[in-house]
């Protein structure tokens, strides 16, 4: 009776694992980079702005209230765009984009004018 408790409780860990793994897999890190920098020996502390892609959705974590942004998503591979605005005031902000396999370039533009990009693959 023991081992057979033992072994259930073995199998239901191991398909818990599958099952927590397998929802990590589909997250997509995008490093999000600053691409105006008026001035380029100024040294740069960091975007306060954290992405990843996951099951058809773009996050959008800012460290820092830096305004609102308009953010373009464009699927380089088919084309296909989705504009949307992010403030970060939120602190996060969900966008929703396709599923469809391809490369992908994400833009932000803040109301200052200063803009940022990534890039991430599915």
């Amino acid at each position: 009776m023991r081992i057979s408790i033992f072994i259930l409780t073995v199998l239901l860990s191991f398909a818990n694992l599958i099952a927590n793994t397998s929802e990590e897999d589909d997250r997509k890190e995008i490093v999000i980079i600053k691409d105006n920098n008026p001035r380029p020996r100024t040294p740069d502390f960091g975007v306060p702005i954290e992405a990843y892609y996951q099951g058809g959705v773009i996050y959008l974590h800012f460290s820092e209230d830096i305004g609102c942004m308009d953010v373009n998503v464009t699927n380089i591979t088919t084309g296909e765009q989705w504009n949307d605005t992010a403030c970060a005031d939120n602190s996060v902000e969900v966008i929703a984009v396709s599923e469809s396999h391809g490369n992908y370039q994400i833009t932000l533009e803040s109301e200052t004018g200063t803009t940022y990009f990534g890039e991430f693959s599915l």
